[in-house]
């Protein structure tokens, strides 16, 4: 089946806002330090739950 079909996951959609927002964090940490700080905070909760949810599907 074609890759456009396949539906993503929610690891996988996780994964993709942890590489945003670590882009973000990092395109920010020159000019507005602030920013960058809430992005990098957001991106280690998020990165928390995909360690929950490999470790979860690990399991089965």
């Amino acid at each position: 089946m074609p890759k456009w079909f396949h539906k993503k996951t929610r690891l996988e959609k996780l994964q993709d806002k942890y590489r945003k927002l670590m882009r973000t964090s990092f395109e920010c940490s020159v000019k507005n330090s602030s920013k960058s700080c809430d992005a990098k905070k957001k991106a280690s909760e998020i990165y928390e739950e995909i360690e929950y949810l490999k470790l979860k599907r690990a399991d089965k």
